[in-house]
């Protein structure tokens, strides 16, 4: 089940997951979607997958990509920042740097969100924090969690300059915080060979490779990937996105070393998608059946990277 905010109707919902669809790696599945707007970088949908979390131009997602994006297992801090305009989901990194994914359009989507993210992203380092500060007024208390109990800060936020608008304490009254000695202590390490129940990502036997782009030469690729020993075939030819799938694919050419993204972007949307080897490779498959027009079927096999490998099968009738 994908969850959606408090915005985003049927019709939205549809629309966005047809645009989400060609960025999916394998075997990534969107699990939330909801609406963010932000303006540098102009982003106005975030999406949750079982891998990452993104934030973009949704009309735009499948042809430039997400403008923020962050894998899970990298994600070690989730906060809710109160900034002058609104309120703003702010991830951080393993490296310590904050990535601001927009401001939520409805408070309802904020506790959907946070909760989301929390369970998907667990880890020994990962920290909750829901800010419930306002910019001026007397002292709030905020309640972060983390893997070494519960820590009460107050904050005396004030008003005139002593008071900041984005959602942090005031640096002229900095915070105490008041950790009980129960909640302080650690976890007893584990034993040697032993790592923390569920601390541990599990391994990726392929190399990290971004195959929704070509590569420029002299950059390396994958030794599994088609453009090991195919060049990127270049620009798609004009008018492609037009007339059946019989017309477009003579349109486009030999698809082979071309992205998912440019074919589906001639073809439209495949009718399924199948998994035909255990090293990643999938197959995608477009159909169209009529008692009154043309009657055609076409099967692009792709590698682990999105990378087309050629055709497996097509026929289309007189």
């Amino acid at each position: 089940m994908i969850l959606r905010g408090a915005s985003v109707k049927d019709s939205v919902a549809a629309n966005w997951l047809g645009k989400i669809a060609p960025v999916c790696r394998q075997g990534e599945v969107v699990t939330l979607i909801a609406r963010l707007s932000s303006f540098k970088p102009l982003c106005d949908g975030l999406v949750v997958t079982n891998v990452r979390v993104m934030a973009a131009s949704v009309q735009d997602l499948s042809k430039r990509g997400p403008k923020v994006a962050l894998e899970l297992g990298d994600v070690t801090r989730i906060a809710v920042a109160a900034r002058a305009s609104g309120k703003f989901l702010v991830l951080t990194d393993r490296a310590g740097k904050e990535h601001s994914f927009g401001r939520f359009a409805h408070d309802s989507d904020i506790d959907l969100v946070r909760r989301h993210l929390g369970a998907m992203a667990p880890g020994a380092h990962l920290v909750v924090e829901t800010p419930t500060e306002t910019p001026t007024g007397p002292p709030t208390k905020t309640t972060t969690r983390s893997f070494l109990g519960t820590v009460t800060t107050t904050t005396g936020l004030g008003s005139g300059l002593e008071a900041e608008f984005n959602g942090r304490e005031s640096p002229t009254q900095p915070p105490t915080p008041q950790v009980s000695a129960a909640s302080a202590e650690k976890p007893a390490a584990p034993p040697e060979g032993f790592v923390a129940y569920g601390s541990q990502r599990p391994p990726d036997p392929r190399p990290r490779f971004d195959g929704s782009r070509p590569p420029k030469p002299g950059d390396p690729v994958p030794a599994d990937c088609v453009w090991a020993t195919r060049k990127h075939p270049g620009p798609m030819p004009g008018r492609a996105t037009f007339g059946n799938f019989a017309k477009r694919m003579r349109v486009m050419g030999d698809p082979t070393a071309r992205t998912e993204a440019e074919i589906v972007s001639a073809l439209g949307r495949p009718q399924s998608r199948s998994v035909i080897g255990a090293a990643g490779s999938y197959l995608l498959q477009w159909q169209h059946t009529s008692n009154w027009s043309y009657n055609s079927h076409f099967a692009l096999q792709f590698d682990p990277y999105g990378v087309c490998a050629g055709i497996t099968h097509q026929w289309q009738s007189l």
